[in-house]
């Protein structure tokens, strides 16, 4: 009675304990999951933040490109505009009668083209008879040079003493290509309400109008502001001074830069990509505040919420169930013990003790087995016996100590060339039978050949000597006028005779 107590309050005692290691774990779990969220949600952030970087890079070299596409556009257009107004400037001008005036005539009232900047010159006394546009003087000092420096498209007509430079001017370029570029900024819409702004870049040593804003989509007001390296964020962040510094390094950067969000209190930041324009020294820039990705996070958790309160839901049940299976262990846990001590007892008996292969009694039990197998389905297993050749002799030689290890070896090569669907026997002091399922003929050669080369490795040491072994094997199959399986061991006995007879460190396969 005392020791019926003793056991029922050891099973109490373990009960009590499943449970408390059951709750805790679901504790620890719970709190891992958790700290795994914590985890995914700064991965997650800084995923999206990379992305949301490459995006403003993407968009603002995109917006580039299509710069570039305008230009070369505007470039065809001014060319053709030079060409054509040459032919024309000179066919009024002789047609008008006066030579000087019909030319500031053509370009004043005719062309009806403001990008035309021109002066007309007396050559024979540098007076200057016209001017209008960048090329407006009142005295001409004979430097034409430097009159076309002014002029990014430019022409040089003659007429006796009349000459006249006329073109477009950098500055006229410049004005209409940034007026299509802030139309285009201000129309464009993003998701989140970014938006392209672009600065031109006056002096790339920084100070107080290092820059002036072009366009501003986000505060119009600001346009032709100029700005300051010395102005600083809502945090005493030199920001435009960190986005010069980048811009004179490597031509583009990315930023940071906290500020007050429009009518409320609240401090936010922006992540901001930059890039010059070397062409026209303009700093393009697109921003996102950061919010944006703190919201994108946490719409991201809380889509996936329910999923994590499945998954504890899950694990929790999954606790439980371990829990209660523990609980059928300890009731049957005798019946358990009982039931492994017998399959222990039987392992024992069906594997040899000193080489660890499967004992003769099982093994014809499992050919028995096999046969009745091959019978039903016409699938046979290949059937291999095997002996070490001269044991005898190493056992006389080297002693019996010595043969053991060299059984043992053999028997640890063979295994290496098994599945776990194969098995092998000890038949008898040297010899073994292995079964090899799913093995044809040709499979034969290959497995032959895999035994040998394992074979020739095998080696010990014995009396400052060392020992080396070969084997025979005969190979066979099940074949349907076998009575039994113990026709196949007899025809692979046969076979290994063969092979011994042949010169031993062979293999024979008798399939006929």
């Amino acid at each position: 009675m005392k020791n019926k107590k003793t056991v029922l309050k050891g099973r109490y005692s373990a009960v009590i304990l499943i449970a408390i290691t059951a709750i805790v774990c679901v504790a620890f779990f719970i709190l891992g999951i958790r700290r795994m969220q914590n985890i995914y949600s700064k991965q997650m952030y800084a995923n999206e933040l990379e992305t949301r970087k490459q995006y403003l890079s993407d968009t603002v070299n995109n917006f580039i490109a299509s710069i570039d596409l305008k230009r070369a556009e505007d470039e065809e257009r001014y060319t053709s505009l030079m060409t054509k107004s040459e032919t024309y400037a000179k066919e009024y001008a002789i047609s008008y009668g006066d030579y000087s005036s019909g030319l500031a005539a053509y370009f004043d009232e005719v062309a009806l083209q403001d990008c035309f900047s021109y002066v007309i010159i007396d050559s024979a006394t540098n007076q200057v008879l016209y001017s209008a546009g960048v090329l407006s003087m009142n005295e001409f000092d004979g430097d034409v040079d430097a009159l076309t420096e002014k002029l990014m498209y430019s022409t040089m007509i003659r007429n006796g003493t009349v000459t006249c430079i006329y073109g477009i001017s950098y500055d006229y370029v410049e004005t209409v290509l940034m007026n299509e570029i802030s139309a285009e900024c201000k129309s464009k819409e993003f998701k989140d309400g970014e938006y392209i702004w672009i600065e031109k870049l006056n002096q790339t040593d920084g100070g107080d109008d290092f820059a002036t804003v072009l366009v501003h989509p986000g505060n119009p007001s600001l346009e032709g502001e100029t700005i300051s390296t010395n102005t600083l964020d809502e945090q005493g962040n030199a920001y435009n001074q960190a986005m010069l510094d980048g811009i004179n390094g490597d031509g583009e950067v990315f930023t940071t830069y906290w500020y007050q969000e429009y009518q409320s209190d609240l401090i936010s930041k922006k992540i901001v990509y930059s890039k010059l324009y070397k062409n026209y020294n303009w700093i393009i820039s697109m921003g996102i505040p950061a919010h944006a990705i703190v919201e994108f996070v946490s719409n991201t958790e809380q889509e996936n919420q329910p999923a994590v309160y499945r998954m504890i839901a899950l694990i929790t049940a999954l606790f439980v169930a371990i829990f209660l299976l523990g609980m059928y262990f300890i009731i049957g846990n005798d019946r358990r013990l009982f039931h492994h001590r017998e399959t222990l007892l039987k392992n024992e008996a069906h594997v040899d003790e000193l080489t660890k292969a499967s004992t003769r009694k099982y093994g014809n039990k499992l050919l028995e087995e096999k046969f009745l197998e091959y019978k039903k389905t016409g699938v046979s297993p290949a059937i291999m016996i095997l002996d070490v050749d001269k044991f005898k002799g190493i056992n006389d030689t080297y002693g019996h100590d010595a043969g053991d290890e060299v059984l043992k070896k053999v028997v640890r090569v063979l295994k290496k060339n098994m599945r776990a669907t194969d098995n092998l026997i000890r038949w008898g002091g040297d010899e073994f039978v292995g079964v090899y399922n799913s093995v044809n003929k040709d499979g034969l050669y290959l497995l032959a050949e895999k035994i040998f080369e394992s074979v020739d490795d095998l080696s010990i040491s014995s009396k400052g000597e060392i020992v080396k072994a070969t084997v025979s094997i005969g190979f066979t199959h099940f074949k349907p006028e076998d009575k039994n399986y113990k026709d196949a061991i007899k025809r692979a006995d046969n076979g290994l005779y063969k092979s011994k007879s042949g010169g031993r460190n062979q293999f024979s396969i008798l399939d006929e």
